[in-house]
């Protein structure tokens, strides 16, 4: 799993749900700053070319909000969202409800 990345960016997010999950990742640094994210390399990857952008074995995510939505549903165990076929997963993937409800599951699954 590759996750293009640049400081400062959005692509933190990312990052962060990488390193809380656990699972091995290459992080390649697209620098923005010197218009990285336009050669042809990185438009193959995301053609709209922004970060970030997560390639898992051939399967590519862009944007933050997909890319975490991804993470969550590839691996469940971590408890980043409600799992496919649960109820509250339309109200998980709303943006008011997401962190009320990440709340609740984590305390209901500890118990």
């Amino acid at each position: 799993m590759k996750l293009y990345y640049w400081p400062k960016t959005r692509a933190f997010r990312a990052l962060w749900m990488l390193e809380e999950i656990g699972v091995p990742y290459e992080l390649a640094r697209v620098n923005i700053r010197a218009g990285e994210q336009t050669l042809s390399d990185f438009r193959g990857v995301n053609p709209m070319t922004k970060l970030p952008a997560l390639d898992d074995d051939g399967v590519r995510v862009a944007e933050s909000g997909a890319v975490l939505l991804y993470l969550a549903g590839k691996y469940p165990q971590a408890q980043f969202g409600a799992p496919i076929g649960d109820p509250l997963r339309g109200l998980w993937r709303s943006k008011s409800a997401n962190s009320r409800l990440l709340a609740k599951r984590r305390t209901e699954s500890r118990r």
